[in-house]
């Protein structure tokens, strides 16, 4: 199943975005083609904020990565599903995805410079976008990555001086390094991972965004609740699930009570 990428030509994009320019832009350690793929998705986001230096930074990087992983294998495969955050929002009448890295648990969000931030804040024709955030989702894939191949396509990316070009490029290659994309996942795995997702964005301060996860998470809980035989629920089941009501009535009442 293809993937529904992300388009940050919208201003849907630029508008969410800057609900997330809290967070930490530090790629965590991991494994390296997640990593590469972080660096890909990051230097998109770069060029949507006409930070074309940027860009080609994390294009840099997914190259150097990719290099390092062609003089070990023809095709790196991850021991286990790779995971992203999607973000479904509409704004204007359109529906989009944003993707994010998830490595090791760990959110990767971009830091936008403040510079850009302000630039972006006089353009009327995205701040003034009201987002609609319809969904938050953990999707998953398998990724086999053929590195000789994403060394020749990343190369040519360094040198582009067009942040419209380069993203399209971008995205073109992140379209196949996420065509495997696994959609039959055991529901209470589903439940963890969007508790965590949860999680992560408390920790950003973005509440609508944790909100969602939790009643994500909340309705794989159910599902694997029905599914399975009460004996066999394991007790971090109950736990997650009073853990789940009570974040979830704290966000509603307002983090701060």
């Amino acid at each position: 199943m293809m993937p529904s990428l992300p388009l940050y030509a919208r201003g849907t994009k630029t508008s969410l975005l800057r609900e997330l320019q809290r967070g930490n832009t530090a790629i965590p350690a991991g494994d390296r083609g997640e990593q590469l793929i972080a660096n890909l998705i990051l230097s998109i986001i770069a060029c949507h904020l006409h930070t074309v230096e940027s860009a080609r930074a994390y294009i840099t990087q997914a190259h150097a990565i990719a290099e390092g992983l062609s003089r070990e294998t023809l095709t790196h495969r991850p021991r286990r599903l790779s995971k992203l955050a999607r973000l479904v929002c509409e704004a204007d009448g359109q529906r989009d995805n944003l993707l994010l890295s998830i490595i090791n648990d760990i959110l990767v969000i971009p830091v936008v410079n403040p510079q850009d931030a302000a630039r972006h804040a006089r353009d009327k024709s995205s701040a003034q976008l009201a987002i609609n955030l319809s969904q938050v989702e953990v999707a998953y894939f398998m990724l086999r990555l053929r590195t000789s191949r994403l060394v020749g396509a990343l190369q040519p990316l360094r040198k582009m001086t067009s942040g419209e070009e380069l993203a399209v490029a971008a995205e073109g290659i992140l379209t196949e390094c996420l065509h495997h994309e696994i959609t039959s996942v055991p529901p209470l795995d589903v439940a963890n991972d969007c508790f965590m997702l949860a999680r992560n964005f408390i920790g950003l301060t973005t509440f609508p965004l944790a909100t969602l996860a939790l009643k994500k998470a909340d309705n794989a809980l159910q599902l694997y609740m029905k599914t399975t035989p009460v004996k066999e629920h394991p007790a971090v089941v109950q736990k997650m699930k009073e853990q789940i009501a009570a974040i979830t009535e704290k966000l509603r009442n307002g983090p701060a009570s």
